[in-house]
C-alpha cells in the first residue's frame, strides 16, 4: 500500500471546492433563516386562550384579595418556647462536658489482635525497624545453634508454602 505524506502538501488528504469555507456562513444562514423555520412548523406546540395574559394580573389580584391574609405565628415570640430551648441547650452542654466518659486507653486494655492488625497495615522501612529494636534483639547467634530437622522442614514446606507461588517467582 502506498504511504501518503500529508505534511509535504503533495496529494492525499481531503479536497473541498474552491471558496467553500468563505461561502459556508452565508449558505448556512440562508438555510436556517427565520422564515424558513416558520414554514416548517404546521401548528404551534402550546395553546392558550385568547387574551389570557392581558387580564391575568387583574384576576390574580382579585383572587388574592378574596382569600385575605394568612395568620403567621412567629416561632420565637412565645416565652415558653424560649425557655424550653434554653433548658435543652444547657442540658446538652452539661452532659457533653461534665458527664463525658473517662475511658482512657492504655496498653493493658488493647487486644493483641488489634495491635497485630495495625502493624500489618503499616509498612516500616529497615531503618525504622532497626531503631525500634535493641542490640540484644538483633543478636541472631541463637539461629546458628538451632538445628532444624529435615522432617520439620518438609512438613513446614507442605503446610505453609504454596509451590505454585514459588514457581511463579
Amino acid at each position: 500500500m502506498k504511504e501518503l505524506d500529508f505534511n509535504s502538501g503533495k496529494g492525499g488528504g481531503f479536497k473541498v471546492p474552491k471558496d467553500y469555507f468563505r461561502e459556508f456562513d452565508a449558505a448556512m444562514k440562508a438555510k436556517i433563516s427565520e422564515e424558513n423555520l416558520k414554514s416548517l412548523i404546521k401548528e404551534p406546540g402550546y395553546l392558550h386562550p385568547d387574551e389570557y395574559f392581558n387580564d391575568f394580573e387583574a384576576k390574580l389580584r382579585i383572587r388574592l384579595d378574596k382569600e385575605g391574609s394568612v395568620k403567621v405565628i412567629p416561632l420565637f415570640e412565645r416565652p415558653l418556647i424560649k425557655v424550653a430551648v434554653a433548658i435543652a441547650a444547657m442540658l446538652v452542654v452539661y452532659f457533653s462536658f461534665f458527664h463525658a466518659p473517662t475511658n482512657s486507653t492504655n496498653f493493658q486494655k488493647l487486644e493483641t489482635s488489634s495491635i497485630d492488625s495495625y502493624l500489618s497495615e503499616i509498612s516500616f522501612t529497615n531503618d525504622e525497624l532497626a531503631n525500634l529494636l535493641e542490640n540484644e534483639d538483633l543478636n541472631l547467634s541463637y539461629l546458628e545453634e538451632t538445628q532444624i530437622g529435615e522432617d520439620a522442614l518438609q512438613s513446614y514446606f507442605e503446610e505453609q508454602l504454596i509451590i505454585d507461588d514459588l514457581i511463579n517467582e
